[in-house]
This record gives C-alpha cells, structure tokens and sequence, in this order.
C-alpha cells in the first residue's frame, strides 16, 4: 500500500530523466511562443510590440530550458513568457497553469542534474542533484486553486450565458452540462489531490480521464496543454520496471578512443541505480579474454557491444536500446519505443551516428571515461 504522506515519497526521478522531462516542457513553452510570432497583428490583444517581446521570452526562454542552461534564470524568462502568451493562444489559462510546474519542477530543484548544460565534463555524472519530494503536492494544490479561479471565471462569467441557455433548462441556471461540468471538476480536482500524496497510476489516470471529458464538456476547465505538460512530471518511472533482474550483471564493451562511447558510458553510470551494468573497453584485457580470435574477427569494431550473462552479445543499435530498457523508467519507454523502427532503419541511422562520431564529439583524451572513485569500479580494463 504506497503511503499517504506524499512529501515523504523520494521521486523515482534519475537526473538524465528529469532533464528530458524539463526538455519536453522547455520545447512546448517554445514551440507556443513561436506560434504566437505568426499571428496577424490585428488579432494580438496586447498590441504587437508587447506581442513579440512576450512570444519571443518565450522562444528564448525555452529552448534555454530545454538544454538546461542556468535553468532558474531562463525558467523565469520562459515563465513569464508563456504567462504572456497564454493571453494571445491557446488554452487560456495555459500559463498559470504552468506557474505551479515551473516554480517547483524548475525552481526549487537542487544542483545540476545530469543532461544539464552545467553537467558537462562533471567527474561525477550524477552530481547529487535533488528533485523536491515535495513537488507532487505543492503543485498539485496550486494547480487546482488555478483550476478553481478559472471555474468561478467560467461559471459565472459573460462566457457561461450563452452556453448554459442553449440546454433549454430554466430549472438549472447553468444547464445540465454544467451541473455535469460540475460534478466532474470535482472529481477531477480530488484526484489531483490524491494522487499528489499517493502518485499511483490509477490515480493519474482518472485525472487523464476527467481532464479530458473537462476538456470535451467544458474547455476552459480542460487539461490543456498546461495540465497535460503537469501531469507528464506526475508520471512514476517506477511504474515502467526495467527489463530483467538485478542480480543479472551485463558488461557493456565500448571503443575507448570515442569520446561520445565515453559519454554513453558516464550516462548509463548515471542513470543505472540498480548497477546492472560493468564496462570495458573494446582495446583492453576483459575484451580479449571474453571472446576468443575467431569470434572476435566476426563482431563489428565501430559499435557499442553488450554481452549478456547469458553469452548472448548485442550490437549496433540493439545495443543500444537495450541498455535503455534495462534502466527503466522513461529510458524503458524509449527503449521499447525504438523496437518499433525496422531495424535495417535503425542500424543505418548506427552506422551513420559511428562513421561521423569523431568528426562531431572528437576522441577521448583517456581509455576510461571520466569518473568518480565509486563508480570506477565498474570499469573492467
């Protein structure tokens, strides 16, 4: 049974998985501001000049954010600038409705995690950095005050009478729909509250459902794409378990000249929290005494190797994705994804990334990837 008390849940969050969270959000907050720059000038409500000053805080702002550069300073640019767009597109209460996963998915987060622009060339990628327990139930409350403002707004604002007169119903000042507007909202808004404190999946999929049934019968009380953006950080890593069991230890082989093979390394480092993984380079001992001559003239050089505890050796992309689906969370969910690209697709896209990988990352300075005392002994010579 998870436990009540939600402050007190450490987040299964890993740093490389809240920085492509913190992307996803970066990209969106963008993505609407450079919408808003096509708008005509004759439809933008705060005047163009104050129109583009706000839309392009928002470009900027976000694409900061999405690379994690001094993420506090930029979020607080992108924050303002989506506040500012949400008048012009949109959902309308899109940038409130950020304002709770910004100030505690960005602002109250603590040191550099990993996948962050100050992370780079960091001797230990993990880096100590701290997501706020906390998190799920500030945003949550926020959230639904936010959500409530805008049922009052709605509710009893010019913007009901035409609606709620269209069901006939003078019974019922606001119709039948909006009595099950309503009653939805409140279901909605108590699994909001739940689920902050349990952060279990049947609750975040009846806040899934009601969302959209509010956005089908009453749009302005909707996810939208602020909630829908909330509601991905509620999403437990946890609940996407990783493929195969702990004590099945797989020795990843990598070319130790390449410095993007490095930097796979320090990120499956990283994100491994259950150490599944031991590495060695493909030039050292380990390689030569787990492979004899013959098989070693059969396998490929210019690509990252696995080998299973099984025996069983993986190349190539396959590799790759899975390494991914051994460290669960969301790396099982990009794992597994990339299963459903025909593989000739996906070792070409390899082979290309291979060929060109010196030309755009250089080579390593060192056989051994940059690491702190207590992950090297996971480096196998």
């Amino acid at each position: 049974m998870p436990s009540t008390r939600g402050a007190n849940i450490p987040s299964s969050l890993t740093g490389g998985q809240y920085s492509l969270l913190r992307a996803v959000l970066g990209l969106a907050t963008a993505g609407a501001g450079a919408f808003a720059l096509t708008l005509p000038a004759e439809t933008l409500v705060f005047g163009p000049i104050r129109s583009a000053i706000g839309a392009s805080m928002g470009v900027a702002g976000g694409l900061m954010l999405a690379i994690g550069l001094a993420p506090k300073t930029w979020g607080i640019v992108a924050m303002i600038g989506l506040i500012f767009v949400s008048g012009l597109i949109l959902h309308p209460w899109l940038g409130l409705a950020l304002v709770p996963l910004y100030v505690m998915g960005v602002f109250a987060v603590e040191g550099e995690p990993f996948g962050s622009w100050g992370a780079r060339g960091r001797t230990d990628p993990d880096g100590g950095w701290k997501f706020p327990p906390s998190f799920y139930t500030y945003a949550a409350y926020i959230y639904c005050l936010i959500l409530l403002l805008a049922a009052a707004v709605w509710f009893f604002g010019e913007e009901v009478q035409p609606w709620g007169a269209a069901t006939g119903d003078s019974a019922a000042p606001w119709g039948w729909a909006g009595a099950g507007a309503a009653t939805l909202l409140l279901f909605h808004l108590a699994a909001w509250l739940i689920t902050s404190r349990t952060r279990s999946r049947s609750g975040w999929l009846t806040i899934l459902t009601t969302g959209l049934l509010l956005q089908w019968l009453a749009a302005p009380l909707g996810l939208g794409l602020g909630g829908l953006l909330l509601l991905l950080f509620f999403v437990q890593p946890r609940w996407f378990r990783a493929l195969g069991r702990r004590a099945e230890e797989d020795t990843l082989f990598f070319d130790g000249d390449c410095a993007l093979c490095h930097g796979m390394v320090r990120f499956l480092v990283a994100e491994d929290r259950r150490a599944v993984f031991r590495f060695a380079p493909l030039e050292g001992e380990t390689y030569q005494r787990a492979f004899s001559p013959p098989e070693r003239a059969r396998l490929p050089r210019q690509t990252v190797l696995v080998r299973r505890r099984n025996g069983q050796v993986l190349s190539h992309s396959d590799a790759a994705l899975y390494a991914l689906q051994r460290l669960g969370g969301w790396w099982w969910v990009l794992g597994t994804a990339g299963l459903a690209v025909p593989r000739a697709v996906r070792h070409g896209a390899y082979r290309l990334a291979s060929a060109t990988r010196f030309a755009l990352f250089g080579r390593a300075k060192g056989a051994c990837p940059m690491l702190p005392p207590k992950f090297r002994q996971r480096l196998q010579p």
